[in-house]
This record gives C-alpha cells, sequence and structure tokens, in this order.
C-alpha cells in the first residue's frame, strides 16, 4: 500500500525506540518461557499496518502499544493468571480491559499485558525513552493462537472480495466459539470426565492397586508419569502371578521400607525389589519364560544382587 513519506520518516525514528524495547523484553521473555515451557513469539508491526491503524482512528506511533507485540502461548485457561502473575514480576504494567461485554460475543479478545520496562531496568543502563516506552505482550492458550493464526491473515489482509463478509465473519466467531468450549474442557478435564457416562468392564480411574504402591512415595518421589507406571505395576504383576496385597505387605517390611523412606530407588526399581523378595530367584525364569524385560539399575543389582544373574535379553538397555 502506499504509506505518505512524511509517516515513514516518524515511523523510522520510533522503530529504533521499538526495536531497542523488543531486544530488552525479549531477554526476559524468552528464558520465563523456556522455563515454562511455554510458546514465544514477537513481531514488530509494519509501516503499512501501523499507518492503516493511525487512519482509521488508532493512536499516535509513540502510543501505539502493539507497535512491539510479544505473545505467551500457554497450554489452556488454567495457566493464563500463572502466565499474568510473572510478567507482573518482570515488566510493569497490567492488563488490558476486555472487550467481550455480552455472553453470546466470540470475538479476538486475548489477554493483552500492556507493559513497560520502566521499574525494572536501570536509568543508568536503558534510556528514558525506552524505558517508558509501552508494549503489548498478548497472553493466549494453544488454541486462542491457533484460530488466530489461522483467521488473522484471512480477515484482516485479505483482498477476497468475501474476506470480510458476514459468512467469513460467522464462521469465524463459531470456529472461535467451539474452541473456547475445547479450551474451559482441556482446563478442567476432571470436572468434564465426570459428565462421561461410564463404559462396562473399563475402569475409568488409575488401577486403585497401584495408586496404593505410590501413595507410600512423597509427592516429590513418585513416578512423573503415574499412568505409564500403573501399566508396568500391573503388567509386572500379572507375568508374576503376584497379588497387589502380597506386594504391598512386602513393601511394608524394614528392609524394603527404608528404601522407601530413604527415596535411593525410583518407585519401579523397589517394586523389582519387593518381586525378587517374595519369588527369590525365580522371578528371572518367570519374567524370562513371561517375555518380559526390565530396567535394572546398578543401585537396584547393589541392594538385590540377583538382578546381576538377568541376560542381556532381559534386561532394558540405557
Amino acid at each position: 500500500m502506499l504509506v505518505p513519506e512524511s509517516f515513514r520518516s516518524a515511523y523510522a525514528l520510533e522503530l529504533e525506540i521499538v526495536e531497542a524495547v523488543a531486544e530488552h523484553a525479549r531477554a526476559k521473555l524468552r528464558p520465563l518461557s523456556r522455563t515454562k515451557t511455554w510458546l514465544f513469539d514477537e513481531r514488530i508491526k509494519s509501516v503499512e499496518s501501523a499507518f492503516s491503524k493511525l487512519e482509521a482512528g488508532g493512536p499516535s506511533l509513540s502510543s501505539l502499544h502493539d507497535f512491539y507485540a510479544a505473545t505467551i502461548v500457554v497450554p489452556t485457561q488454567d495457566e493464563l493468571a500463572e502466565a499474568i502473575e510473572a510478567l507482573s514480576h518482570i515488566f510493569s504494567g497490567s492488563v488490558k480491559p476486555s472487550r467481550t461485554r455480552t455472553p453470546n460475543d466470540f470475538r479476538y479478545d486475548d489477554l493483552h499485558f500492556i507493559a513497560t520496562l520502566e521499574d525494572k531496568v536501570s536509568s543508568a543502563i536503558v534510556a528514558e525513552p525506552v524505558r517508558k516506552r509501552p508494549f503489548e505482550i498478548q497472553v493466549r492458550t494453544s488454541l486462542e493462537y491457533a484460530w488466530w493464526r489461522a483467521t488473522h491473515d484471512q480477515i484482516y489482509k485479505s483482498a477476497e472480495d468475501d474476506a470480510h463478509g458476514w459468512a467469513v465473519m460467522r464462521a469465524s466467531s463459531q470456529a472461535k466459539a467451539s474452541l473456547e468450549l475445547l479450551d474451559s474442557v482441556l482446563a478442567n478435564l476432571g470436572d468434564y470426565g465426570k459428565l462421561q457416562r461410564p463404559v462396562a468392564g473399563v475402569d475409568p480411574e488409575l488401577p486403585h492397586d497401584a495408586r496404593a504402591f505410590i501413595s507410600v512415595w512423597p509427592d516429590e518421589a513418585r513416578p512423573h508419569d503415574l499412568y505409564r507406571f500403573a501399566g508396568m505395576f500391573d503388567a509386572l504383576l500379572a507375568a508374576t502371578a503376584t497379588s497387589p496385597a502380597t506386594v504391598l505387605a512386602a513393601v511394608a517390611t524394614p528392609a524394603l521400607r527404608l528404601l522407601v523412606d530413604e527415596s535411593s530407588l525410583p518407585a519401579g526399581q523397589v517394586l523389582l525389589a519387593a518381586l525378587a523378595d517374595i519369588h527369590g530367584e525365580a522371578l528371572i525364569t518367570t519374567l524370562s519364560d513371561a517375555s518380559v524385560k526390565i530396567f535394572i539399575s546398578e543401585e537396584l543389582m547393589r541392594e538385590r544382587p540377583l538382578f546381576a544373574s538377568f541376560t542381556e535379553d532381559g534386561r532394558l538397555t540405557i
């Protein structure tokens, strides 16, 4: 599009400040996103986009919050508040009021945190115009981000005759409404799960026996993937024809309880130690006959030397 040279000149001057803001903001946002495993994205508004916004009644270049805009993408709505709190610790600023006013309004309206570097960086290091320059951090869920990426250019930048028509805008709002509902489901799977009708013959929860076994460990020492651990627990007990009660009784003995209390072995390795105490040398043949491979750590072999007798074919290797 055509942009007046006078505007281009003003844009170039403001761009120098905005690029400095972006550099300092990026240095804070990238490590935060990496630590939290959030997605980080950013952009600087083009001269054409900035002119279009101003010409349509928007703010001056110096007041244009989204001249530089960063995006933080969190998995679900559950983490939105955490993201805003984290941003409040590293930047000065506040959340822009929502534009969604009615219950049947489904528009582009994710969280916008209007930030500055003002109180978070020293004036001795960063120039005053850079410290005071507002910028925008858009906080979106993964579904909001997908919807925005899919619809933004089609609606706002398309030259097609029907791109801005009622039908296209309606379809976009329908998609937004559906994704907003899915966002709510993903953020509250436990509550939505209670609405599901049970299936005959299927235990809808983590097996109670595995849960009882895990419960003797403190939270920080429990398996990272409880569902996967429950599958291993059931498979090993089935292969060795061992009852859950027998395993739980073994873990309650002083020798095994010490391993739990000292957190010297992870739960899966303690389970193997319990099976060794229950079955002795027969465990080797039993697991071999069932074609079950196990991971044997050096720490487990020190506690239960019989595991050194397992052949390579019966072991999972690092």
